[in-house]
């Protein structure tokens, strides 16, 4: 009974999400070409997550996600951050940057939309500078 109330508000949510404001095949990073030489550069740490980072060529910032199952169990909460962070990532200015980018989760937050924005946030602007 309790995971229904956990679950039932994030559930609601998601049926409003619009598929329109997905990432284009643009703005996502390969597996063929990209995680491993991105995920041997640069990287800044936050408690909760650590941002990867590699100028590009295409004038526009490229996004991978990592969230590792033994941080989140459940894949409705591993599908859930990734979908916090991909918004996070299409607000900021980074997104107008020429950078690829790998943002990893570090560690299992209570996922919470404000957490992910702070964090986020400024390492995204420390990459900016």
């Amino acid at each position: 009974m309790l995971s229904l109330k956990l679950v039932a508000p994030r559930a609601v949510q998601d049926s409003l999400f619009s598929k329109l404001n997905g990432l284009t095949a643009a703005q996502r990073i390969p597996r063929s070409e990209g995680f491993k030489k991105i995920l041997q550069s640069e990287s800044l740490v936050d408690k909760y997550f650590k941002l990867f980072f590699v100028r590009n060529q295409s004038k526009k910032a490229r996004l991978g996600i990592v969230v590792a199952k033994r941080h989140m169990p459940k894949a409705v909460d591993r599908n859930y951050a990734k979908r916090q962070i991909r918004e996070i990532f299409r607000q900021h200015n980074i997104a107008k940057s020429d950078f690829d980018l790998v943002v990893m989760v570090r560690r299992a937050a209570e996922i919470d939309h404000v957490l992910y924005q702070d964090g986020l946030s400024k390492l995204f602007s420390r990459v900016e500078t």
